[in-house]
């Protein structure tokens, strides 16, 4: 009580002796988003994407790189499983083929609706069609299959039934990691897997390998590439290992060892669990260590066709949910990590020609001028060939010509600033040129600095996804949105799925942040209503 009257007469007060609330930017900002609804809407589903993108480890998802091939193009099902969409397929396929030859026999009016679809592309529905009658009439015993179709549906059946999935996760030699061996200790390791005494033949073999490979990552005509003779081929890989370095070659001639033990590891595993699942004294799924030539492997199992794919599977087999939140974080990390880049430029240049003016403004104006004047996605493409394909140069390229309208904001706002009262203050008591920028005026920008820099990341992730539908975008198996939805337009038709739900995450996502933006530039300055 005794503090709450301390308070009274401490805080400030009008004429009517009422305490004055203070009140703030940020605070009067707040409370108009929050009157905006679809912004508020908006800023929840970008939180929503962000929580989901972030925790994705901890997510109950199959690996997004994980290839099945068993799995190719399954379409979405909650209560199927990836074997019952397996035999669908396959009986889809074989009662067409029934159809084409007259065993299925149709109505006239359904094979005329059959050929219609054909000539039109709707494989789908001829597959859809071939199937529900070919069911019924199996069911009805007006249909048998041919004994080559059901020894095809009794082979699958059982691979079905039987085929397991064997994940090794990590490999010991007693307490010693084998990712953590060098090069020489790994040889003798592969060597006692494979019954060899002497690690001369397998060094021998993986130093070829190593060539090779170092070779066909040098960029060079592939003409002038195949005319070269051995003695030329040697020396120019000599060349190259010497660039690149003992530890980097060190580093990938273990991890090709570590492949091949790995390999090995991986048949042997697999045969023993698929021996004890023959005799049943095992379960899936499975997890635990197993011994194998004095190795220790850690080891998690399961039965393959029996998993869920929710939103299907893509041309490799690999799980589309999985794919699609794993790619919403490149996508996302491309729009935060690009804007950032380009706004941090854009600002200090911005910063240095609205205080300094004089000389300095217009050299760095004209730079923006000439800049806005070059084609912005081919400067990008430019930058991307020549540098390479890689998540790095891609933010930088897309950073490096992004930042020129912050650049032209941030400018007009410091010309405004400079001559208020703080900053001659400021000046007056012998404040440093970077020290007025960075401390007083920068910080009496935000507002509109924050505002530019969520409607810029959506403006990122369709560049990104631009440069996917080139193939200079994200790489497999890495995935984003516009990698995603650009390999699955070459098969709408046929495998709709691909195409629809990466859309519609990358669709959701940029609405959400464009209301959010949006709602934001109103909140802090609503008289400037898309001044932006």
């Amino acid at each position: 009580m005794k503090e709450d009257i301390k308070n009274k007469e401490n805080a400030a007060t009008n004429e009517f002796d009422q305490v004055v609330v203070g009140n703030s930017l940020t605070k009067d900002a707040w409370k108009r988003l929050r009157k905006n609804k679809m912004a508020v809407v908006g800023m929840v589903i970008v939180i929503l994407y962000a929580l989901i993108s972030a925790f994705a480890p901890l997510l109950p998802l199959h690996d997004y790189d994980e290839i099945i091939l068993d799995h190719q193009n399954l379409g979405p099902s909650f209560n199927k499983t990836a074997g019952e969409l397996m035999m669908e397929n396959k009986k889809k396929e074989l009662y067409f083929k029934a159809w084409k030859d007259g065993s299925l026999v149709l109505t006239e009016e359904q094979s005329a609706l059959i050929v219609s679809w054909i000539d039109e592309s709707k494989t789908n529905s001829v597959w859809n069609l071939c199937l529900e009658e070919g069911e019924k009439q199996l069911a009805a015993g007006t249909f048998t299959w041919s004994s080559s179709d059901q020894k095809t549906l009794d082979k699958l059946q059982k691979k079905i039934d039987e085929d397991i999935f064997v994940d090794i996760t990590k490999i010991y030699q007693g307490d010693t990691n084998l990712k953590k061996l060098d090069s020489d200790s790994l040889a003798k390791v592969y060597a006692t897997m494979i019954g060899l005494d002497d690690t001369t033949l397998i060094l021998e073999q993986t130093y070829k390998e190593m060539d090779a490979f170092v070779f066909n990552t040098i960029e060079m005509d592939a003409d002038v590439k195949k005319n070269l003779s051995d003695e030329e081929k040697a020396t120019i890989i000599d060349k190259e290992i010497e660039k690149l370095g003992d530890a980097y070659f060190e580093e990938k001639l273990a991890e090709n060892l570590y492949g091949k033990i790995n390999a090995q590891v991986l048949r042997d595993v697999t045969k023993i669990l698929e021996n004890e699942s023959e005799e049943g004294t095992i379960s899936f799924p499975y997890k635990d260590t197993i011994e194998v030539d004095g190795l220790t492997i850690t080891v998690s199992s399961s039965l393959v066709n029996q998993r869920h794919y929710l939103l299907g599977t893509d041309y490799s087999g690999r799980d589309l949910l999985s794919r699609i939140i794993y790619g919403g974080q490149i996508s996302i990390m491309i729009g935060i990590i690009g804007t950032l880049f380009s706004v941090f430029i854009g600002i200090v240049l911005g910063a240095l020609a609205g205080y300094l003016g004089g000389k300095v403004d217009y050299i760095i104006m004209r730079i923006v001028d000439v800049m806005y004047g070059l084609p912005y996605m081919l400067i990008v493409i430019i930058c991307m060939a020549i540098f390479g394909r890689s998540i790095l140069n891609l933010f930088i390229a897309l950073g490096i010509v992004s930042w020129l309208t912050i650049a032209r904001m941030v400018r007009g706002q410091i010309m405004s600033l400079k001559n208020s009262e703080y900053v001659e203050a400021a000046r007056s008591m012998g404040a440093k040129t970077w020290r007025i920028i960075f401390k007083h005026m920068i910080p009496n920008s935000l507002s509109i600095i924050i505002v530019y820099s969520t409607l810029r990341i959506p403006s990122f992730i369709m560049q990104e996804s631009f440069l996917s539908f080139l193939g200079l975008g994200v790489q497999a198996p890495m995935a984003s949105w516009g990698s995603l939805i650009s390999n699955g337009v070459a098969s709408m038709t046929i495998y709709p799925w691909r195409l629809i739900f990466p859309s519609i995450a990358m669709t959701l996502f940029l609405f959400a942040m464009n209301f959010f933006g949006d709602g934001l530039r109103d909140a802090f300055d609503p008289q400037s209503k898309n001044q932006l």
